[in-house]
């Protein structure tokens, strides 16, 4: 088969024509004819058709992960179900950000139907410094406690409320609290 034939075969085989070859002309088998679309197809088209492919599977990653999302609001437990809820539920008062004297008392706004608190105090890189259990909305910080707090050092803390049988109902947010040298 001339050159000229066997471009205008490709040509037509790419555009999906149904093709019947001369009964002397060999067909080439997938290696050659891999070889010579190479060969044959300019660079600048090879980039292209790479970008296209690159393209194609970006969009069908994307759609699928669209599909994969969920569109349902997540359930929100009930009260009363013993289920743990979390967040503003629970709010500090005091103390929280710059201070200018060391905290004596740590000070939170009441949670229905918790029966007791348990208070933290701890490092920025987690280390518990302090913790108590209490029935009621304020806790005065023991000598040992309050020793161990240090101007120009950040500290943070947080309080969980829990239920006549111990399980978790409301927890605050960590708040930070410094003491200005």
């Amino acid at each position: 088969m001339s050159r000229d034939n066997w471009e205008r075969w490709v040509a037509r085989a790419l555009k999906g024509e149904h093709l019947h070859e001369p009964r002397d002309a060999a067909l080439p088998n997938a290696r050659t004819l891999r070889r010579r679309l190479k060969k044959e197809t300019p660079k600048r088209f090879r980039g292209s058709l790479r970008a296209l492919a690159a393209a194609a599977v970006l969009i069908v990653a994307v759609s699928a992960g669209l599909i994969l999302i969920p569109t349902d609001d997540p359930e929100v437990p009930s009260r009363g179900t013993g289920s743990v809820v979390r967040g503003t539920q629970l709010e500090l008062i005091a103390p929280s950000g710059e201070l200018t004297v060391v905290p004596q008392t740590l000070r939170w706004r009441s949670v229905d139907r918790a029966v007791h608190y348990q208070v933290q105090i701890f490092t920025v890189d987690d280390s518990l410094l302090w913790e108590a259990e209490t029935d009621r909305e304020t806790i005065d910080l023991p000598e040992n406690a309050y020793s161990q707090l240090f101007p120009a050092v950040a500290y943070l803390w947080r309080v969980e409320a829990r239920d006549v049988d111990g399980d978790l109902i409301a927890q605050s947010e960590t708040v930070r609290f410094r003491m200005i040298p």
